[in-house]
């Protein structure tokens, strides 16, 4: 990583090596990181389904829809737009998000 910090493809291989052996905090750590390193990449689409699959699958929703909200103010992708306003939409009418 240090060599080239700003690959996306390197940032999502050292995840799913630390989500693979189960490093949850870690991980959590490093997405906060990458996010800010490779966030506004234009190949960084990989990297952010990556990291909201994960926080999905961990079942923190609140951090999904801040993830959510920093794709929409930084990376301005419509395809992002609507999916975070499903996401929005899912859990607001279970109640989980008001």
């Amino acid at each position: 990583m240090v060599a080239t910090p700003h690959s996306p493809e390197l940032w999502v291989f050292y995840l799913k090596q630390l989500i693979a052996k189960g490093y949850t905090d870690r991980a959590r750590a490093v997405f906060q990181r990458a996010a800010q390193v490779i966030g506004l990449d234009f190949k960084s689409s990989e990297f952010w389904d990556m990291y909201i699959s994960f926080e999905t699958g961990l079942q923190n929703f609140q951090q999904v829809a801040s993830i959510y909200h920093s794709i929409i103010r930084h990376v301005q992708r419509s395809e992002r737009h609507l999916r975070f306003a499903r996401h929005l939409l899912a859990y607001y009418l279970q109640g989980l998000i008001l």
